[in-house]
C-alpha cells in the first residue's frame, strides 16, 4: 500500500528520527504485524521502575524469538550473530558464499538488506569469496549506506578492495582480516577513484603489507579522517604477518594527515623503541587514546618516551604484552596520567612493578598480567585482586 512505501522511504531518509518509525510501528500493528510492537518497544525507552523494565526486555527479547525467521528473512538459517535495533535488521554475521547466494534475489528495498548498517562476511572451510560474489554484494542498491564492512573470507584480494571503495564509498569502518592481500590492499585504497571521506576505522590484519607501504599511507588525503588504524597481525611467524617496520611507522608519525589518530594498533610487528619515539615525538598526536605494541621488539626504553609524548594526557588504553619491558621502564608507565587499561602480559617485569602499582597512586582500573616469568605470592595476588576487582587478568 502507498502509505506504508511512504513510511518506509521516510525512515530511510531520516535513519536517526524515530517519529517515522513509531507511525510506522502504529500501521502495523493496527493490522497484526509483530514487528510494529518490536518497533515500538526499541524505540520507545524502557521503564524507569525495575519490574516493568524487565517485562519490557522480556517481551522484547520473546518477540525476537519468535519472528527473528521471518525478520532476518534469506539470513536465518546461516546467520552467526545478528542485531535488531528500532524494528530492523542492522547488524549481520555470516558466511561470506551464503550472502552470495541469497543477495541476488533480494529487491532493492528488502528489510533484510536495507536497514543494515554493518555487515561482517566470515570465513568457513567454504567460504572463497571471489570478486564476482563481492561485487554481487558490495554493489546491491540496498547496501549503498553500508557504514560497517569486515571480511574474513578468504578469497580477497587487490581488485577486491578497489569494488568496495567503488560501490561503498560511504563506509566508515572497513576491517579486512588474514587474506594475505599484500601492498596491493593499500595501493587500492590510494588509488581509489572517489574518496573514502568517512571512512573512520581502518584495519588491515594479517594482510602480508611490507614497509614499502608506508610513503603510500603517509601521504594518502583520507588518513586525515582515520581514526582507528590497526595493522596487527595474529603471529609474527605466520606467513601472511605484516612486516611494516620502523621506517613504516615512522613515516606514518611524519604524516601531516594524522591528526584524528586516536587508536592504533602495532601489535605483532617488526618494530622497536625507533617506532615509538618517532611516536612519541610526532606533536600532533594529541588524541591517541589506545596504543597496541604487544608483541614487539620494544624495550624500557619506548616506556620511558610515552610520558613526554603529545598524547600523554588522552592515552587510557597500552598493551605492551610480551615486550622486553623490563622494572625500570614500568616505573615510567606511572606517570600516564589518563591510563586505565594496562597489559603486562608477558613482559620482564618483577613483583618490584607489581608493589609499586599497589603502592604508588594511579588511574589504572584494568591490568593483564598473563604469563609474567615470575611468581606471585598469595599475599600480592590477593592484594592485586582486592585493588583490581573486576579487571584483573594473571
Amino acid at each position: 500500500m502507498a502509505d506504508e512505501d511512504e513510511l518506509v522511504r521516510a525512515i530511510l531518509a531520516a535513519p536517526d528520527d524515530d517519529a517515522p518509525r513509531l507511525v510506522y510501528a502504529d500501521l502495523l500493528q493496527q493490522r497484526g504485524d509483530p514487528r510494529g510492537e518490536l518497533i515500538a518497544l526499541q524505540c520507545n525507552p524502557p521503564p524507569a521502575e525495575a519490574a516493568a523494565r524487565a517485562a519490557h526486555a522480556r517481551r522484547e527479547a520473546e518477540l525476537c524469538r519468535l519472528h527473528r525467521a521471518q525478520w532476518l528473512g534469506a539470513w536465518f538459517p546461516h546467520a552467526r550473530h545478528h542485531e535488531l535495533a528500532r524494528g530492523f535488521l542492522t547488524e549481520l554475521s555470516i558466511g561470506a558464499s551464503h550472502v552470495a547466494r541469497a543477495i541476488r534475489g533480494l529487491a532493492a528495498d528488502a528489510h533484510e538488506l536495507v536497514h543494515l548498517r554493518a555487515l561482517d562476511l566470515t570465513w568457513d572451510d567454504t567460504d572463497h569469496l571471489g570478486d564476482a560474489d563481492l561485487e554481487a554484494i558490495v554493489a546491491h542498491p540496498a547496501l549503498a549506506n553500508l557504514e560497517r564492512l569486515e571480511i574474513s573470507a578468504h578469497g580477497v584480494r587487490e581488485s577486491s578492495v578497489a569494488l568496495v571503495a567503488r560501490h561503498l564509498p560511504n563506509l566508515a569502518a572497513l576491517v579486512l582480516d588474514n587474506q594475505g592481500i599484500g601492498d596491493g590492499a593499500i595501493t587500492a585504497l590510494v588509488a581509489a577513484p572517489r574518496p573514502l571521506a568517512r571512512l573512520r576505522t581502518l584495519a588491515l590484519r594479517t594482510q602480508h603489507l611490507s614497509p614499502v607501504v608506508g610513503a603510500a599511507l603517509a601521504t594518502w588525503p583520507e588518513l586525515a579522517h582515520i581514526a582507528e588504524l590497526d595493522f596487527s597481525s595474529i603471529d609474527i611467524h605466520d606467513s601472511w604477518c605484516n612486516a611494516l617496520d620502523d621506517a613504516t611507522v615512522t613515516a606514518l608519525a611524519a604524516s601531516p594527515h594524522n591528526g584524528a589518530l586516536t587508536d592504533l594498533n602495532l601489535s605483532d610487528l617488526p618494530i622497536t623503541d625507533a617506532s615509538t619515539h618517532a611516536l612519541a615525538t610526532c606533536p600532533r598526536l594529541t588524541h591517541l587514546t589506545s596504543l597496541g605494541l604487544g608483541f614487539t621488539s620494544i624495550s624500557d626504553a619506548s616506556a620511558l618516551a610515552l610520558p613526554t609524548a603529545a598524547f600523554t594526557r588522552s592515552l587510557t588504553t597500552l598493551d605492551l604484552s610480551f615486550t622486553n619491558l623490563t622494572d625500570a621502564g614500568a616505573a615510567s608507565l606511572l606517570q600516564l596520567p589518563s591510563l586505565t587499561s594496562l597489559d603486562l602480559s608477558g613482559t620482564r617485569i618483577t613483583t618490584t612493578t607489581l608493589h609499586a602499582l599497589l603502592d604508588t597512586p594511579h588511574t589504572f582500573t584494568r591490568l593483564t598480567l598473563r604469563g609474567l616469568d615470575v611468581s606471585l605470592p598469595t599475599a600480592l595476588l590477593e592484594a592485586l585482586t582486592s585493588r583490581f576487582p573486576t579487571a584483573l587478568e594473571v
